[in-house]
């Protein structure tokens, strides 16, 4: 018995060895194998890389500064937001709220598209980039999200909030583009493209800031033509007395009241448009009243470039060369009176001479 008992640990040691002896032999057998299979090199290097990935994500993971994944880009609401600041390597705007109303900072402070502004605010307020895709400075310059080398840069501000600044670089995707905030070194890929946030006056001007509401009487050259009546009985008619008996081409007449009231500017026209020297200016000048006070519309055609302006609104704008066209006619009211009215006065006094019809007398020439 005793022994049994003194020779048990030399057994157990004994044991162990051929046990280490036959792992090394079974290690030695799966290394030559791997030596001697492509398969099984690809796989193990395939695991190395997993391994290595792992490892980057991780430490990229820990160092994203102020987003976490799931966190908003901005803390702020839509409603505290009150200055939105646009730049790009060649032009930049300001967006100012004033009496919930949205303007283009600068000496007209022209309206902006209100829709405009209030979707990319709310696209913006609900972005939560998510994880980093990038950080070094390298990757800033070849995204477009460096300090000095963007897409666009924007600063959010108000008078309840901090100043937020991003930068908009290229795209990774559709409707995407890469974004880093100007306080931290990472690099996201938002849902939010460049094109939502241009940076020239045109792609925000409220392109109908020159229209009118309710156009209840239009004068040139010393014609009046004026709305009466109510609802079912509005019609119109001509206030210069000797315009008594003729009647007016309703239809030809409120189709440009329509245009007037839906008129949409192209954008804010040059200081100096360039035109040939010797070409002459047309210009039509109207009054008409709405619901606002009289106001005078000049609308001017210089070659290929038509421009029309409103008293009572500061700018010059651009305007499509086919409504210098429809406009055209109201430089002369008397081409709206139709041809059976000129009949009437010229039977009443046939010396007199009957106005003729402005659409006959263009053809005619």
């Amino acid at each position: 018995m005793s022994t049994l008992t003194k020779h048990e640990p030399l057994a157990s040691s004994t044991k162990l060895f051929n046990k280490l002896q036959g792992l090394s032999s079974s290690l030695g057998g799966f290394v030559t194998a791997i030596k001697h299979s492509r398969l099984a090199q690809l796989l193990v290097g395939l695991l190395a890389f997993q391994l290595l990935l792992s490892i980057v994500l991780a430490v990229q993971s820990s160092q994203q500064g102020n987003f976490a994944s799931g966190e908003p880009l901005l803390s702020a609401s839509a409603a505290d937001i009150s200055k939105i600041e646009i730049s790009d390597a060649e032009s930049a705007i300001t967006l100012i709220r004033k009496s919930d109303k949205w303007l283009i900072d600068g000496d007209n402070q022209l309206p902006v598209q209100a829709n405009k502004v209030e979707n990319i605010l709310d696209t913006i307020t609900i972005l939560k980039p998510g994880l980093p895709v990038a950080s070094s400075e390298a990757a800033r310059t070849q995204l477009k999200v460096a300090d000095d080398d963007f897409m666009r840069r924007v600063s959010l501000s108000g008078d309840e909030m901090d100043t937020t600044t991003f930068i908009l670089g290229t795209s990774p995707g559709l409707r995407k583009s890469h974004l880093r905030r100007a306080d931290a070194g990472e690099i996201y890929s938002a849902s939010l493209p460049t094109s939502d946030l241009p940076s020239d006056v045109n792609n925000w001007l409220d392109k109908g800031l020159l229209s009118f509401n309710n156009i209840v009487s239009v004068k040139s050259n010393d014609v009046r033509f004026t709305l009466t009546g109510e609802n079912e009985d509005k019609a119109w008619s001509v206030s210069k007395p000797s315009d008594e008996n003729r009647k007016i081409d309703t239809d030809k007449f409120e189709a440009v009241i329509n245009a007037l009231q839906s008129m949409r500017v192209i954008g804010v026209a040059d200081a100096e448009p360039t035109t040939e020297a010797d070409e002459p200016n047309e210009i039509v000048e109207v009054q008409i009243a709405s619901d606002k006070p009289e106001t005078k519309l000049t609308i001017e055609k210089k070659g290929d470039i038509t421009t029309v302006k409103r008293d009572d609104i500061a700018g010059v704008f651009t305007l499509a060369a086919t409504q210098f066209e429809q406009f055209s006619a109201l430089a002369a009211l008397e081409g709206f009176m139709t041809n059976e009215a000129a009949k009437i006065d010229e039977e009443a006094d046939p010396e007199a001479k009957p106005i003729e019809n402005s659409a006959e007398k263009s053809a005619d020439n």
